[in-house]
């Protein structure tokens, strides 16, 4: 008994119901709403025996979160993670016991990692560009551990987008053979052939003097750094004009459990916590959202548009 085109509304109580009354083995959860189970678990010391493979897409999701849900579960069953898009799906996907010996490294900003990709999958990492890039030889492909959009074939992978040329033209890649997808995120590649996720290519935050860019900011290994202060329930990095320049705003959705310390103390904080990584340093702007714009499909992506339109407009008030 739920809304299904608004997953995070949904009562606990009547999933673990039917979970238990149908004896569930499989579970497929988005990040929004297994963040509510795994509170309501933790609650209620509730315990998913008949489960034995839970997968969670559409969103990164915590590791906390992923944490507190496999609570519930029995220490041999895994939640997997898997990454793709649309017009292609699965590319990558990890184990959450393999993913929380990562937590540190993406605590520290490094990126999400997705893990390695799939049979017959490829994933290469191109520089970062809006333009169309049609032939694959003339493409610039980066080295392993540089951050780059990523791409993938695969014979998942779309052909083109219907009636959309131009769509078409500035995702996809011919290499002669195959059709590759520009999946229009930003990455890389390690040294283990694992897959890092660092946000979506639209939401990179440039901060420029006049018409000069002076850094680059990928949105999830800035703001997975800042959430790791306990105040914080997440955080988004945006883009605000002030005057000729272009400078970084965090905004932060704060705990609601938690009694926080004033706004003047918190941001001391912050910026201490910006200084200590060479990718978040010069982030010294902060404001606190009383609840983020989601997606409607997932409740889970968080609606940056919407929070850059409202960060312009308290800058200028």
């Amino acid at each position: 008994d739920m809304d299904a085109s608004k997953p995070i509304t949904a009562n606990p109580a009547y999933l673990f119901a039917a979970i238990e009354q149908y004896q569930c083995s499989n579970m497929f959860v988005n990040p929004a709403l297994l963040e509510r189970l795994g509170q309501a678990g933790e609650q209620s010391q509730h315990k998913l025996n008949s489960v034995k493979r839970v997968i969670s897409a559409g969103a990164p999701a915590t590791i906390s979160s992923i944490k507190r849900f496999s609570k519930m579960l029995n220490p041999q069953v895994e939640v997997l993670n898997s990454y793709g898009a649309t017009e292609s799906l699965p590319i990558s996907m990890i184990g959450s016991h393999a993913l929380f010996a990562t937590s540190e490294l993406t605590d520290q900003g490094k990126g999400i990692c997705v893990g390695k990709p799939i049979s017959s999958v490829s994933v290469d990492i191109i520089a970062i560009t809006d333009t169309a890039q049609p032939h694959w030889a003339e493409v610039k492909k980066l080295a392993t551990n540089e951050i780059g959009e990523i791409v993938v074939s695969g014979p998942m992978v779309s052909q083109a987008y219907y009636q959309r040329q131009h769509a078409t033209e500035l995702a996809k890649i011919n290499d002669g053979e195959h059709v590759k997808h520009r999946m229009g995120d930003v990455g890389y590649l390690d040294d283990n052939g694992l897959l890092w996720m660092c946000g979506r290519k639209g939401h990179i935050v440039d901060a420029t003097r006049g018409q000069q860019r002076i850094k680059r900011f990928y949105t999830l290994p800035c703001e997975r750094v800042f959430n790791t202060h306990p105040q914080v329930k997440r955080s988004a990095i945006v883009a605000v004009k002030v005057g000729d320049n272009t400078v970084p705003v965090l905004c932060i959705e704060l705990q609601k459990d938690i009694v926080c310390s004033t706004s003047k103390a918190l941001y001391q904080e912050l910026l201490v916590i910006a200084e200590q990584y060479p990718h978040t340093d010069g982030i010294g702007r902060f404001l606190i959202h009383p609840e983020f714009p989601v997606d409607v499909r997932h409740n889970a992506k968080i609606f940056r548009e919407k929070l850059a339109v409202w960060a312009q407009k308290q800058w200028k008030e």
